[in-house]
């Protein structure tokens, strides 16, 4: 660091890798830094990029700066003055890291473009009243979780926790800020097509259900917050498969988040799909009566909510069956999104096909899946007692598998999400408090 060259006083920032390409910036220290070249340079000549720059996705860079930086001399001069005394060096640093710790950064690269949110977190998160910065996972989390250092329940923790850091930006602050790029002109900053339409606000539509549907708070944010994911960045094309009883609210909790957001919703029954050109319903018949619903406007149609109900009836162990795994392995084309006719009638050559797309749809599928939960009854346990809640919530994939049948490639795309048997209790409570009860 040279005396010739202005310096800046900044915030220097830790990158905490939550996915691919997907970064939380925690707040580390306050530093002091020259620029050259469009490179910053601390007092022992290491370089930083801003937060704006696209060569911070490098996994070998660990460290970045605010994409603000403040003239060091105006900041001291201005602490001096409130301090009626000349402020040393770390007294300069020390204040400006409690005047900005409580800003953090949410970034994403995708389609060679940066998408930025800052998220302030004074203001209260969706982790149960936990600020974010409560709760710190170092750089080496993936790796931590391949070698077991967490109980299934601290996992269970970290996974919403690090869902609720990605989706809850909205009422953190800003949702997705265009950058300046002060420093780089070649450096390239969009505000996502999303904030054009309005990101989910998780923690109001998480109180407009839940005043409806009763007894399944934590089903409710679970979901929601999978839904908000999902439509935030749908491109790794995961569904949701929504299990329990029948009767414990499936089919309602996903209309309550349709009518909500004001999404079109395609409920369609399982039990009646075959493959094409077998008795049975197929899907561009459904998807048919889906512009019929959207009075033929296609961009409705294709941004729906699509639910799969009864799914656990197509699971089969004969792979040639074409009203189970064949509608299963048709689903996953589905979820990946694919072109299909959609028509009155499939066959009947003459109906008049309209194309639509399902890659901007969110698919959801649900089931009781009895045979599955009635098993963690034998399921032997070790340690601590515990309710057929919990044990019906450790249920695996393995499960799906060997006890309905279900494809593995199949669960592998859809995160299960479990509602909770209702009791009289439950029952009692739904009608005292649902604002949809006669009583």
């Amino acid at each position: 660091m040279t005396d010739t060259n202005d310096k800046y006083i900044t915030m220097l920032y830790k990158k905490h890798p939550i996915g691919k390409n997907e970064y939380i910036y925690k707040p580390k220290k306050s530093i002091i830094v020259e620029e050259e070249n469009d490179m910053f340079y601390d007092k022992d000549n290491n370089d930083y990029y801003p937060i704006t720059d696209k060569s911070i996705i490098d996994d070998q860079i660990s460290y970045s700066i605010d994409p603000y930086v403040f003239y060091y001399d105006e900041y001291k001069e201005k602490l001096s003055i409130e301090l009626n005394r000349e402020a040393l060096e770390t007294d300069v640093l020390n204040h400006f890291y409690k005047e900005f710790e409580e800003q953090y950064y949410y970034v994403k690269y995708a389609n060679n473009k940066l998408y930025i949110a800052s998220i302030p977190v004074d203001k209260q998160s969706y982790m149960d009243g936990e600020d974010l910065n409560e709760i710190e996972y170092d750089s080496d989390l993936l790796k931590n979780i391949e070698e077991g250092k967490y109980t299934k329940e601290e996992l269970e923790e970290i996974k919403h926790d690090l869902k609720f850091r990605k989706s809850a930006i909205d009422e953190l602050g800003e949702l997705i800020l265009e950058a300046e790029n002060k420093y780089n002109s070649n450096h390239e900053v969009e505000i996502d097509e999303y904030k054009k339409r309005g990101i989910i606000n998780i923690e109001k539509l998480y109180q407009q259900v839940t005043k409806t549907l009763i007894s399944q708070d934590k089903a409710a944010k679970e979901f929601i917050t999978e839904i908000a994911m999902l439509d935030l960045d749908n491109s790794n094309r995961k569904g949701i498969l929504l299990t329990g009883d029948t009767g414990v609210g499936k089919t309602k909790l996903v209309e309550l988040v349709s009518k909500y957001l004001d999404r079109p919703v395609l409920v369609i029954d399982s039990t009646q799909l075959t493959i094409p050109g077998y008795v049975g319903k197929d899907i561009e018949e459904y998807l048919y009566e889906l512009l019929e619903d959207c009075d033929f406007d296609i961009c409705k149609a294709e941004n729906a909510i699509v639910f799969f109900d009864e799914i656990d009836k197509k699971g089969s162990s004969k792979k040639g069956d074409v009203s189970g795994q064949g509608v299963l392995n048709q689903l996953l084309k589905f979820m990946d999104g694919e072109t299909y006719d959609a028509c009155q009638d499939t066959k009947n050559k003459g109906n008049t096909a309209v194309e639509i797309n399902t890659n901007n749809m969110i698919v959801i599928a649900g089931g009781a899946f009895t045979d599955v939960y009635n098993s963690v009854d034998s399921k032997p346990i070790s340690g601590f007692t515990q309710s057929k809640n919990e044990l019906e919530r450790n249920i695996n994939v393995d499960d799906f598998v060997n006890k309905a049948q279900m494809p593995r490639e199949f669960m592998g795309r859809c995160s299960v999400i479990h509602l909770n048997n209702l009791y009289s209790s439950d029952y009692e409570k739904i009608l005292r408090n649902s604002d949809e009860s006669p009583v």
